[in-house]
């Protein structure tokens, strides 16, 4: 590792660290031996918050991540806030499986965002609040950290969250500070059609850091309203990736233009506030995904346990794997698991010859009768499909096949099947 002449560390599949050269430990504020078979996002949150994502994705697909850009703050030199250019490369054992992460960070320093003289002291609390935004557990939480504590440390007056809607035709408001009450009752959502520096911004993917005569050269009619009336106003959108998913606003009292210091500071917070919600929405989503999964998976549990259809899983070895409480009790097996179609006693050879030959075939068979020999001399015919089953990369995995029973067969009387 100390090869790397930047910020380089090596994570096991559990995302703890394996090895790591100084520079990396630097970057996180702690020696190297503070990291070492620890979890980053014990050792590290804020960088864990912004690539756990990314890290698994390269883990599950193997194919790695070049320069990611993302903005970290520098536990070193509270109030910084630099863009570093990440990169992720799996590290695979002996079989090709992803084992392990090569995890590296170039730092790109003409782009570093130093927080301007006039806030002073302040620093560090922009930087805790970057690290609080990228630590944030939903969306509200986000919209809460800017309306309560980025408004004040920034020292703007008024300020308002939005993002865009399903359709990108407007901005839905999450949360505003500062603004009239009636007026964000009013405008919920604010239609992109309507020219103010917020919906400006988000459709020319521009930031806007505007005094009030600038206000009223370039949008008179907002200038007279309250929001706008005699201060200065920024319009940052909010991006991740090349898109835009909303727009954050700022106002402060009229004042000169905006040093590039200041631009720097309210860009690198936007900046902050698009990955953070970009990432719990993702998670949202996924969730959401799990739960409709979940849900479906129940759903089919309680049909498969008390279906009256005989169902089981059959492997490619034709040993039964899964079955339903019917499949016993139509086939007769006391112990159905683990059980061989082709073993001797069950005599249930005939849908083993049926599954070996859907296996070859991959073709369904439909209706075919099965006799089962009950106790007492009676015969049962029983109505089988087996279907073949292939997982997502085409292979056959086995087959499932469905038993009923139409009707019984008394003792010396020919078997029927239903054709």
């Amino acid at each position: 590792m100390a090869l790397f002449a930047y910020p380089a560390a090596i994570l096991d599949r559990n995302l703890s660290y394996l090895a790591l050269n100084e520079a990396h430990a630097a970057l996180n504020g702690k020696s190297q031996h503070d990291h070492l078979r620890r979890p980053i996002s014990e050792v590290a949150p804020a960088l864990s918050a912004h690539l756990d994502r990314n890290f698994k994705q390269v883990l599950e697909s193997g194919i790695p991540l070049l320069d990611r850009r993302v903005l970290l703050g520098h536990a070193q030199e509270m109030g910084t806030v630099q863009p570093w250019f990440v990169s992720v490369a799996p590290l695979q054992n002996a079989s090709a499986v992803p084992a392990a992460l090569l995890f590296t960070c170039r730092e790109e320093r003409s782009a570093s965002l130093q927080l301007p003289s006039s806030l002073g002291d302040l620093g560090a609390r922009l930087f805790q609040l970057s690290t609080d935004i990228a630590k944030a557990q939903s969306v509200q939480d986000v919209v809460h950290l800017i309306l309560a504590q980025a408004l004040p440390i920034i020292g703007a007056i008024a300020g308002g969250l939005s993002l865009l809607t399903d359709d990108r035709t407007a901005l839905k408001v999450l949360g505003a500070s500062g603004y009239d009450f009636a007026l964000i009752r009013a405008w919920p959502a604010v239609p992109l059609s309507l020219s103010i520096p917020a919906t400006d911004a988000v459709q020319e993917r521009q930031s806007l850091f505007l005094t009030f005569p600038e206000v009223q050269a370039h949008y008179a009619q907002a200038a007279d309203t309250p929001s706008y009336a005699e201060q200065a106003h920024v319009a940052l959108p909010l991006m991740v990736d090349d898109q835009v998913i909303g727009a954050l606003t700022l106002n402060f009292p009229d004042r000169v233009r905006f040093t590039q210091g200041e631009q720097n500071v309210m860009t690198a917070l936007a900046d902050n506030c698009a990955q953070a919600i970009v990432r719990l929405q993702r998670q949202e989503s996924e969730r959401a995904e799990r739960q409709a999964l979940e849900e479906g998976a129940t759903l089919f549990r309680t049909v498969f346990s008390e279906a009256s259809i005989g169902v089981a899983m059959v492997d490619p070895r034709l040993r039964i794997g899964e079955s339903n409480p019917a499949f016993a009790q139509l086939t007769g097996l006391s112990q159905v698991p683990g059980t061989s179609l082709m073993q001797e006693g069950h005599g249930l050879r005939e849908l083993g010859v049926m599954v070996a030959t859907v296996r070859q075939t991959r073709r369904s068979m439909l209706r075919q009768p099965l006799l089962i020999n009950r106790q007492g001399g009676a015969e049962e015919t029983l109505l089988v499909d087996c279907l073949p089953m292939v997982n997502g990369q085409g292979v056959l995995t086995g087959a499932a096949c469905l038993l009923r029973a139409p009707f019984l067969v008394e003792p010396g009387l020919p078997s029927r099947t239903d054709t």
